[in-house]
């Protein structure tokens, strides 16, 4: 969550689009945020999966048995053997996420799916992905529309630019704490 505050605040353009995105479907609900509302907003989509590309929450690996036998770019992967991905290498790799390190909802503007199915995996990959990942992404986008509703996030003289993310045991995180501030919108 305060990975993708960051970036709002870092990325204002960004979150002046998702706010406006967020302000037309907030005018066909009644003003009520919704499973619906949040559920329709592409350019929130776009940015959450954005940031879960480049700060992958599980930054290390996820490992999976092959079923059968595999030949992946040429190397071929037994039956019964065990194969582990760095999700932080799979989600930065230049061949899949051209200047991996640039920051830009734009690459899932057709979705998730336009991807390699294994080229997107912030939350695992088959039948042990994580359980809890809809409702994190909904956690998410909630969290951001709340705030958004009625307040800019900004950056701050104590905001390190840019953000140097570590993992800590297992969970990736930034370097120093994130600082922000938040200015009220005008209603």
């Amino acid at each position: 969550m305060s990975i993708a505050m960051y970036e709002l605040a870092v990325h204002p353009d960004e979150q002046d689009a998702i706010y406006e995105e967020l302000k037309q479907a907030l005018e066909f609900s009644g003003g009520e945020l919704t499973y619906e509302v949040i559920h329709q907003l592409k350019r929130l989509d776009m940015f959450v999966c954005e940031c879960l590309r480049m700060y992958p929450p599980i930054a290390l690996i996820t490992s999976r048995q092959c079923n059968k036998e595999t030949v992946v770019l040429g190397q071929r992967f037994p039956a019964g053997v065990n194969v582990m991905a760095a999700t932080w290498q799979v989600h930065h790799d230049p061949l899949v996420w051209p200047d991996p390190f640039h920051f830009d909802p734009e690459r899932f503007r057709d979705g998730v799916r336009a991807h390699h199915t294994g080229a997107f995996i912030p939350f695992g990959l088959g039948p042990r992905e994580c359980l809890g990942k809809r409702f994190s992404a909904l956690e998410i986008k909630a969290a951001i529309c709340t705030t958004l509703r009625k307040c800019k996030v900004l950056l701050c003289e104590e905001t390190v630019v840019p953000m140097k993310p570590v993992v800590r045991s297992v969970f990736l995180r930034s370097e120093t704490d994130i600082m922000l501030k938040l200015g009220l919108r005008s209603p």
